[in-house]
């Protein structure tokens, strides 16, 4: 019998799968949609309504017979929602003869209806009330969710999962995460249930401490915490190369209808067009265009993450297609959703929709180029907490520091030529932990030479440094490094270096591979900040990479290190260096 059972609902998911269904890794699910039982009730995204499932292009519905909250709730959490709302509700009187699914029972922890037992709706085994199932779903909180988030991924309700132990972010370790404890995790959210978990580095590697392992779920607890699991100090085999990933099922909010990329040069790179009303397609202008806004863009389209955002993109206008401009002074967040979410102005809502100057001399139109992967850079706050020392040395014996504007203002008085400066120097380990190898923006035929260096310098700025005041945080003195010759110094083990900066004048290839870390060592000119003009007392240190954004990175929020400074004037005492973003 349990046999037969089981060559029944593998062949009833074939039934289901076999037309336009998402499949991840062995994972199989047909698309769901909630269709309105009134037109009153049309909303985005659609909460209630019948239960509709995708098969060949065609949607068919559940029949209600036997149907409680239990299949309700793995429906909801399928469609992006976190529960169910008791509601009671009923479709239209008559039979329904788009019903191809019955008594379908659920224990709840399943994380979409066909891991449901279920049965085919035949002509021979009907569904007898005739009538589709209507659920109503718990409608999603914009509230930030408290004790739990997701890093590094590239679309909502996806990345490496991190929980709040006291005032600390830390990451969970891989070992025994799968798909029942990641529908607590989606849910906990505010998300449905898991379309899928990770183990490994699929959203690149973490950072600081791993907190537990072997989180074991039965998929229908509320959070984590109620959980069973480990403390990962007993489970040596828990590293940042095996860490708890998920991808979430989230609502439909159709935004995917209202973009598209037009005369690209493959479908993940374009010219990006829009719909601001029904039946009105048009292009952005190209004001304030960055990766901010590229990356809601490609998030929208389903692409990924934005590599880079285009302004000039004449070379993608080879046809007359949607020239007009009708969305401009687009500002994002990044983490919008969709471009309708973020700042902007349209016809509709402006007398005159102004878009650039007179004097532009390049297309208005705007592009997107996106991407699966991206680097991610972090700071080895150990060694650099470790490293800072205080050097008084004569300005005379710095010459090519002076020629790449390496100290403070009163360097450059010619009063002071024979003056010594005080210098904090430091080293800074900066790691690849993403998924890409971390190039610099400009192509190499636009790098700069540096004569004095005997190399080339790849970006304008990598690093910046800045000395800030404890009460108001204003700058008090500043330093920056340009890509003195990006390359991996070192490498994690199993891991070899592919960039190195020997030959640079003749090859110039500089970049970071992924797993590997590029060191600028504390002895190196520029690798400090000129406290010559600063007062004695206490301050922050603050460290920022790749402080422009011009290189795009699969999460920004962790280039910032920040330390506290006692300084005397002779000397420098700096401790509890830490990422703001690891802490509550």
């Amino acid at each position: 019998m349990l046999l037969l059972q089981r060559v029944a609902f593998l062949f009833i998911l074939n039934i289901i799968c076999s037309g336009n269904c998402q499949r991840n890794s062995n994972n199989v699910f047909p698309i769901l949609r909630l269709v309105a039982v009134r037109q009153i009730e049309v909303s985005s995204p659609q909460t209630s309504g019948i239960l509709e499932f995708e098969q060949k292009g065609r949607w068919y519905r559940f029949c209600n017979e036997g149907w409680t909250e239990r299949e309700s709730y793995v429906a909801c959490g399928q469609l992006g929602f976190p529960n169910t709302v008791s509601k009671e509700q009923r479709a239209s009187y008559g039979f329904d003869s788009s019903i191809r699914i019955k008594n379908v029972k659920c224990e709840g922890h399943e994380s979409w209806i066909t891991q449901c037992e279920h049965e085919s709706a035949t002509i021979r085994n009907y569904c007898y009330s005739g009538r589709p199932v209507v659920v109503s779903c718990l409608q999603p909180t914009s509230t930030p969710t408290f004790g739990i988030r997701l890093k590094a991924g590239a679309f909502t309700g996806e990345g490496r999962v991190q929980i709040l132990s006291g005032s600390r972010w830390m990451s969970i370790c891989g070992n025994g995460w799968h798909l029942k404890t990641a529908n607590v995790a989606c849910r906990q959210l505010g998300f449905g249930t898991g379309r899928e978990s990770f183990t490994g580095t699929k959203f690149g590697q973490g950072h600081g401490k791993i907190w537990i392992s072997n989180v074991t779920c039965n998929g229908d607890e509320k959070n984590l915490n109620k959980c069973a699991y480990n403390n990962v100090d007993a489970d040596e085999s828990c590293s940042h190369n095996n860490v708890a990933g998920v991808s979430c099922f989230v609502p439909d909010v159709n935004h995917g209808k209202k973009i598209r990329i037009i005369d690209g040069f493959d479908e993940r790179s374009g010219r990006i067009a829009v719909q601001v009303k029904e039946g009105v397609w048009g292009s952005i202008c190209s004001d304030h265009w960055t990766l901010s806004e590229a990356s809601v863009a490609c998030r929208q389209l389903g692409l990924g993450f934005a590599l880079g955002a285009i302004q000039d993109v004449w070379y993608w206008t080879a046809s007359s297609e949607h020239l007009e401009t009708v969305m401009t002074k687009v500002r994002c967040k990044g983490n919008e959703n969709a471009l309708s979410e973020c700042d902007y102005q349209t016809n509709s809502n402006t007398y005159f929709l102004n878009c650039g100057t007179r004097l532009r001399f390049t297309t208005e139109y705007v592009g997107v180029s996106c991407v699966q992967a991206l680097p991610d850079l972090h700071l080895d706050v150990g060694a650099l907490q470790e490293s800072f020392t205080l050097d008084i040395i004569p300005l005379q014996e710095l010459e090519c520091a002076v020629s790449e504007n390496c100290f403070a203002p009163s360097a450059y008085d010619p009063s002071n030529a024979a003056s010594l400066r005080n210098l904090l120097r430091f080293t800074t380990s900066i790691w690849n932990r993403g998924t890409a190898d971390f190039s610099p923006w400009q192509s190499p035929s636009e790098w700069q030479y540096h004569e004095c260096h005997q190399h080339y310098h790849s970006m304008e700025e990598f690093l910046h440094y800045d000395i800030l005041s404890t009460d108001t945080h204003q700058r008090v003195a500043e330093g920056h490094k340009v890509s003195f010759c990006l390359a991996d110094t070192i490498c994690d083990s199993g891991i070899s270096p592919r960039y190195n900066c020997s030959n640079i004048s003749q090859n110039p290839i500089q970049a970071i591979s992924v797993g590997c870390a590029d060191i600028y060592y504390l002895y190196y000119d520029c690798q400090w900040i000129d406290l010559t003009d600063v007062s004695s007392g206490t301050y922050v240190v603050k460290i920022t990479i790749n402080p422009l954004e011009l290189v795009s990175e699969s999460d920004f929020d962790n280039n910032e290190v920040i330390c506290e400074m006692e300084y005397t004037g002779l000397s420098a005492s700096v401790r509890n260096c830490r990422v703001p973003d690891d802490l509550m």
